[in-house]
């Protein structure tokens, strides 16, 4: 069986990470792109819940998209899914989220959002943890097990460090638990490739 997601635990070093949070902290911040899902009460009203409430920036840097094409292929092989992704990378510019205190994203995938009749999908999601001094805050991801199954997600505790990177597909439901104290900062990025046939 494949597996769900695929871990370097505290593979950057801290110095890497402080030194690109130092640069990203003096760029403006932006509210994480609105998104909402629907959802039907019993009474049949529609009901409108959001789904993240944090801020984001984009970070167009090409050293830091090799980088995370380097995880993400390393990840591709190890974990065994041997998706057949762009050869010159074919991610989108990478993001970087921040997370304070109360803020969260809820259950999401990240696929779903290409413009109709693009060549290529995303395929794999990678997340890096750039700090460690805050609480909750939790990187879950759904298990693929049976629907009946009783453990249906993993909170994965290796993501809570500084310097941690995740690589999952990127149809696979997932989600950030609401921070407690302090800040969460963390990088994303999507690689793609042709649909799957």
């Amino acid at each position: 069986m494949f597996k769900t997601y695929h871990c370097f635990a505290e593979e950057l070093p801290p110095k890497f990470c402080s030194g690109l949070l130092e640069i990203l902290e003096k760029r403006e911040e932006k509210e994480g792109l609105e998104s909402t899902v629907q959802d039907l009460q019993e009474t049949g009203e529609k009901r409108r819940e959001k789904v993240r409430n944090n801020k984001i920036l984009w970070l167009n840097d090409p050293t830091i998209t090799a980088l995370c094409n380097l995880y993400v292929k390393r990840a591709n092989k190890e974990a065994g899914w041997n998706f057949q992704l762009d050869p010159l990378g074919g991610g989108e510019i990478p993001q970087v989220s921040f997370y304070r205190e109360g803020e969260f994203y809820s259950w999401h995938v990240d696929t779903g959002v290409e413009k109709e009749g693009s060549p290529t999908i995303r395929k794999l999601s990678l997340g890096i943890t750039l700090n460690s001094d805050f609480k909750g805050g939790d990187f879950q991801i759904q298990e693929w097990v049976h629907p009946e199954a009783k453990k249906k997600l993993v909170t994965v505790t290796e993501m809570r460090k500084e310097g941690s990177i995740i690589v999952f597909p990127s149809f696979l439901y997932h989600r950030v638990k609401p921070v407690k104290k302090g800040k969460r900062c963390s990088l994303v990025y999507w690689a793609s490739g042709r649909p799957f046939s």
